[in-house]
């Protein structure tokens, strides 16, 4: 672990007047609170919400993991997710001729949550629920949804503390989320000594990552 840190520009000799460790100092230098960007809140510009899992003029139903099932809208499906529409707009997919399309990869949760964003812009959930906001920001990778996942890392950020710091460090890793990535990193090196293991292992795989060889 101090090979890296020495590679990072952190000095294992030196605290500061402050009295941070080398690791304290190298959130501060890594991962400066000014990188974690506020989400810009705009206005909807529609609103469809009468039709969320509506039959009037449904021409899909959804079936998610948990065997839920909503009506929805090809039209509006296709207009929100690149994802979606590739599956349904394609003559490659069989899912582009089927009344019933299967999305194992969610709960019917995290879909009512998808479905008000796409039909509304808004993405609302209980910000204390982060099991969900995780599902909610995992699902919006998957589907190509940028400003409901940047509206999921936003509110996970703000959730970060000792319990929590290595899974949303973990997440953000493997769906490239920058911003709760940043905000996991910096929480994690700022907060080392109180992680329990696994945390030092994730502690030494972010160190890695962020050494000049791997950047």
């Amino acid at each position: 672990m101090m090979s890296h840190l020495i590679k990072l520009g952190a000095d294992p000799l030196l605290g500061n007047t402050a009295g941070r460790t080398p690791v304290q100092l190298l959130a501060l230098k890594c991962f400066p609170p000014k990188h974690i960007r506020a989400v810009e809140e705009k206005e909807p510009l529609f609103d469809l919400s009468s039709y969320i899992n509506s039959p009037n003029l449904s021409d899909v139903v959804l079936v998610t993991s948990d065997d839920k099932r909503f009506h929805a809208h090809r039209l509006v499906l296709c207009a929100q997710s690149p994802v979606l529409k590739s599956m349904l707009d394609s003559d490659l997919w069989t899912e582009s001729k089927n009344r019933e399309i299967a999305m194992p990869m969610v709960s019917g949760r995290v879909l009512q949550v998808v479905l008000e964003y796409l039909y509304t812009g808004r993405c609302l959930f209980p910000p204390d629920d982060l099991n969900l906001g995780i599902e909610l920001l995992v699902a919006a990778d998957q589907l190509l949804l940028e400003p409901m996942k940047r509206k999921c890392e936003k509110t996970l950020s703000e959730k970060i503390d000792v319990e929590v710091a290595v899974p949303m460090y973990q997440t953000a890793y493997h769906y490239s989320a920058s911003q709760l990535l940043a905000c996991s990193s910096h929480y994690l090196l700022l907060n080392y000594k109180e992680i329990q293991d696994p945390g030092h292992e994730v502690l030494l795989q972010l160190l890695q990552n962020h050494s000049p060889d791997q950047r």
